[in-house]
């Protein structure tokens, strides 16, 4: 982030009058050198400066060798770190640095009054790392530049890899949410075994009680991890036919939270432009598309009743071809509730037009996640285990893809303990002295997606043994649970457990439902 502004610094100061000098943590040179932007490079080891006083010593002798004109310090004053330190230490006419009131100011004044000539001015306590870099520039030559990225030259680089042998190398790397995927992808096609680890073991595996967390002993806790420790890895590549159907599934899990929201607004806009509305598309319907295309059409009452009977049933007719006669009983249905309503606005008002944008919306987002249902099920069926899931009694087609989806290959897993705590259904155990509680509440440290589709899984085929199909061994399993006086919510995670132990055998054995 401090290399996107950087780049500004020679339009304040132009290479043919100035020579500049950084100072850079050691290890960081080589970033620095690549963006040409200096006449000299130095790396010192700051770090150790902080916490060694004669780190320190010795480092104010390194700096103080040559003086300056103007030091720049754009990191700010208000944590007090290391940045102080240095600017204390170097020789210079002039030092500027800057401060930013909105934020807590943990340097005293009387030390930062005394070390900087001048002190740029900001008051924006929510202010980003890479806007604070680019107003310090700003503010610093009167310019006015906005913030943005800038690729650093990375073939130097790319070359020193390529010159290791992969065949002598494993990189393994700490799972940081997304940020780990590219580095990870750029490996792996280069032919490097590379493991990816859960931030959570190398948590657990912390060799002291000290709240030291640098970068330099992560890479010794990994380091020490991958060759001391033993840890279970199970390779599967970003490019499979489940990690495509897993970011498909969860494309679909956020489509629908995202629709739920679009659906109640639309929901609220309806009941005071025409409320009766929602009475004569009872349920669900008010969502389907025709009356969605109604809606969007006609969104108040008053434009109803201005209309025509024949353009209203047109307008139903034309979306799914029903029987002409229904639709106009429906019209004239609709027609009657319109003359006798009276909204919350008039057709005039700006909801009105909220509305009609609102069934759009929901019904873009409701084509959106039928198109990603049928391709998560088309992907889905490529693999051999989904025939056997599908078989499974009260799991249907979107049911298995997104299982597929959140868990992938089931039989990679040793055991279905395994595989339970992948999901976090396994139970959390407290032990001390002679007392054990072997039944405590599930850990929840697994895959909540897995979770929440697992529970859907139990609800549906208890409704459906309950009515159809009595002697399904999950919904026996879920009336001795009640009846031993487990609540609802208890019963329904216990069948989830027990569904995946099922479905483990099923795949393990390559049996369908029946079968068992």
């Amino acid at each position: 982030m401090f290399n996107c502004a950087l780049k500004n610094i020679r339009e304040i100061y132009p290479r043919e009058k100035y020579e500049i000098t950084i100072a850079c943590q050691k290890g960081l040179n080589k970033i620095y050198e690549a963006t040409n932007l200096f006449d000299n490079v130095l790396n010192f080891n700051f770090t150790q400066a902080t916490v060694n006083l004669k780190e320190r010593k010795k480092l104010y002798k390194e700096l103080r060798k040559v003086k300056y004109d103007i030091l720049l310090d754009p990191v700010g004053i208000e944590d007090c770190s290391t940045n102080i330190l240095v600017s204390r230490a170097i020789c210079s006419e002039e030092k500027i640095g800057i401060i930013n009131y909105g934020r807590t100011i943990k340097c005293p004044q009387k030390i930062y009054k005394k070390i900087y000539t001048k002190l740029l001015e900001v008051d924006n306590a929510k202010m980003h790392l890479i806007d604070h870099y680019f107003e310090f520039f700003n503010l610093l030559g009167n310019i006015n530049k906005e913030p943005e990225f800038i690729n650093l030259p990375s073939e130097p680089i790319k070359e020193e890899i390529k010159e290791i042998n992969p065949e002598n190398l494993t990189v393994f790397m700490e799972s940081t949410g997304t940020y780990h995927l590219p580095v990870e992808r750029y490996f792996k096609e280069n032919g490097f075994n590379t493991l990816v680890i859960n931030s959570l073991t190398t948590k657990n595996n912390y060799d002291t009680i000290r709240k030291t967390k640098t970068d330099k002993k992560d890479c010794y806790r990994l380091a020490k991890l991958f060759f001391v420790n033993e840890v279970e890895y199970h390779e599967l590549s970003k490019k499979d036919l489940y990690a495509n159907l897993k970011a498909m599934t969860r494309q679909y899990f956020y489509l629908l939270q995202q629709n739920v929201s679009c659906k109640n607004r639309y929901k609220r806009l309806l009941n005071i432009c025409f409320p009766e509305l929602e009475k004569i598309f009872k349920s669900t319907r008010i969502y389907d598309d025709t009356a969605l295309n109604f809606i969007k059409e006609f969104p108040h009452a008053e434009i109803v009743k201005e209309k025509r009977i024949d353009a209203l049933y047109n307008n139903l007719y034309k979306t799914n071809g029903r029987n002409l006669n229904f639709y106009k009983r429906l019209s004239e249905t609709i027609k009657i509730a319109s003359a006798n309503s009276y909204p919350g606005v008039d057709k005039e008002h700006k909801d009105v037009k909220n509305l009609s944008d609102m069934a759009k919306i929901v019904q873009n987002n409701n084509n959106v996640i039928n198109e990603l249902r049928d391709k998560m099920i088309e992907t889905a069926k490529k693999s051999p285990y989904y025939e056997i899931i599908n078989s499974f009694y009260g799991i249907g087609e979107i049911l298995t893809a997104e299982i597929l989806g959140e868990l992938g290959d089931i039989t990679r897993f040793d055991s279905p303990k395994q595989l339970i705590a992948f999901c976090g259904l396994d139970p959390t155990i407290k032990q001390s002295g002679k007392s054990i509680n072997v039944k405590g509440a599930i850990s929840k440290r697994g895959n909540k997606y897995a979770r929440y589709i697992l529970f859907n899984c139990s609800q549906m085929v208890v409704k459906l043994g309950a009515s159809n199909y009595p002697e399904h061994p999950v919904y026996i399993y879920y009336q001795n649970k009640k009846a031993e006086g487990k609540h609802y919510y208890e019963s329904l995670t216990a069948c989830s457990t027990k569904i995946l132990r099922m479905l483990y055998s099923m795949c393990k054995n390559n049996k369908q439902f029946l079968e068992n």
